[in-house]
């Protein structure tokens, strides 16, 4: 029949469960990340709405405000702690940040790509999120040449590390063009 939580999909099984399948996600307030990328205070820049509107990645920006609560997108009691936790944190580095009436959340997966897009190492960090083997090479490599100093070993494995990268990116190029139709 075509019952409720009946079908044809495959779940544990085969048989579908009828359960929906939720996904959970972790967000951070998008203008804290704008602090700590760019150490600005006061109103927002929007230069980070502006470049996760050119990355395509906009739409998974999350404006949270009173109307929220009535459209089922948060509960009441979560919209004031959030919005309280907000305005603290707005208001710990400018004691005269007016009571804020929306923030807009990020998915973090999203603001680690602009950490990453950045070479921002601590937010990346931060994010929880692995800080490049390449980016600790070059960092090794640049100490040492402020030092006068050269290690070749970590040359090398910079090299390889470069190698790596431009190898996996001519790959993913391919597998790009072959999908569109380009393939030879």
């Amino acid at each position: 029949g075509k019952g409720k939580g009946k079908g044809k999909g495959k779940g544990k099984g085969g048989a579908k469960s009828g359960k929906a399948h939720v996904v959970r996600q972790s967000f951070v307030y998008l203008r804290e990340l704008e602090f700590h990328l760019d150490s600005t205070t006061g109103r927002s820049t929007s230069r980070l709405s502006k470049k996760l509107t050119a990355m395509g990645v906009a739409d998974t920006l999350r404006v949270i405000e009173r109307a929220s609560v009535a459209s089922g997108v948060v509960t009441n009691d979560e919209f004031r702690t959030l919005l309280d936790t907000y305005t603290a944190m707005q208001r710990k580095r400018d004691p005269l940040a007016a009571i804020a009436r929306h923030f807009t959340l990020l998915p973090v997966r999203v603001a680690a790509m602009v950490a990453q897009d950045e070479h921002h190492k601590d937010v990346l960090v931060a994010l929880g999120r692995e800080v490049p083997k390449k980016w600790l090479l070059q960092e090794r490599k640049d100490a040492l040449a402020a030092e006068g100093a050269v290690d070749f070993n970590t040359n090398a494995e910079l090299e390889e590390e470069s190698e790596d990268c431009d190898e996996l990116a001519g790959l993913c190029f391919e597998a790009e063009l072959s999908l569109i139709g380009f393939d030879e």
